[in-house]
C-alpha cells in the first residue's frame, strides 16, 4: 500500500490544469531507498535528458503546483538572477542533525532546507549531483544484526545529504525562506 502522503495523480493533475508536460525518471526503476532519487536525477541529467534552459526538481510524493512551472522559474530568475540552485524550506530540520547553526533565524519560519523541491539550471543542478559523493553512499539497509525490514532498518534520508551540500556551497544553494516559488505545509 502507498503511504497517504503519496498522490502522484494530483501532482500529474496539478500540471495538466497549466498544460505543463513533466518527464518522470525513475518510476518503475531501481528504489535502494531516498538517496535513489538523486542517482536517478543524476544519471538523467547526465544522459541529456533534459532539454529545457531550467529545471524545477519536484518530488511527486507529496508536492503539487498551483503556478505555471514558468511562472515558477520567472520568480526564481528574478531572486537571484539564476545563478543558483533553490531549495524549498521546512519549519523543522529533519533529518535532526547538528546543521541547525548553518541555517540561522531569518524571521521565517521556513528555515530548513527541504530538498522536495529545487530550482536551478540543469549544468548547475548537475555539477550540485557531481559534487554528492552518490557512488559512496550506500543504499538502506539493515542495522547491523537485524533483518531488513525489522527495526533495525537504516534509511539513507537524501535531504540529509543536501544539507551537507548547502553547508559546503559546491555551487551556490539558497533556500526559499520567504516561500516566493515554493511552499511546504509541514506542520501548519
Amino acid at each position: 500500500a502507498r503511504p497517504p502522503y503519496y498522490n502522484h495523480e494530483a501532482w500529474l493533475e496539478s500540471l495538466r490544469r497549466f498544460d505543463a508536460s513533466p518527464s518522470v525518471i525513475g518510476l518503475g526503476e531501481y528504489w535502494g531507498g531516498l538517496i535513489t532519487i538523486p542517482r536517478h536525477m543524476r544519471k538523467w541529467l547526465r544522459e541529456g535528458g533534459c532539454k529545457a534552459k531550467y529545471l524545477i526538481f519536484s518530488n511527486c510524493f507529496d508536492v503539487i503546483f498551483t503556478a505555471h512551472p514558468d511562472e515558477v522559474a520567472e520568480r526564481w530568475l528574478g531572486l537571484n538572477g539564476g545563478d543558483d540552485v533553490m531549495f524549498n524550506c521546512e519549519k523543522d530540520l529533519f533529518p535532526p542533525s547538528k546543521l541547525a547553526h548553518r541555517f540561522p533565524d531569518n524571521g521565517s519560519p521556513w528555515r530548513y532546507l527541504n530538498s522536495g523541491l529545487y530550482i536551478g539550471k540543469p549544468e548547475c543542478i548537475l555539477a550540485m549531483l557531481e559534487s554528492m559523493w552518490l557512488d559512496e553512499i550506500h543504499d538502506d539497509h539493515p542495522a547491523p544484526g537485524t533483518g531488513l525490514h525489522g527495526a533495525g532498518q537504516v534509511n539513507v534520508v537524501d535531504q540529509n545529504w543536501f544539507q551537507l551540500l548547502y553547508a559546503a556551497q559546491p555551487v551556490p544553494i539558497t533556500l526559499d525562506t520567504q516561500c516566493e516559488c515554493f511552499q511546504t505545509f509541514s506542520r501548519c
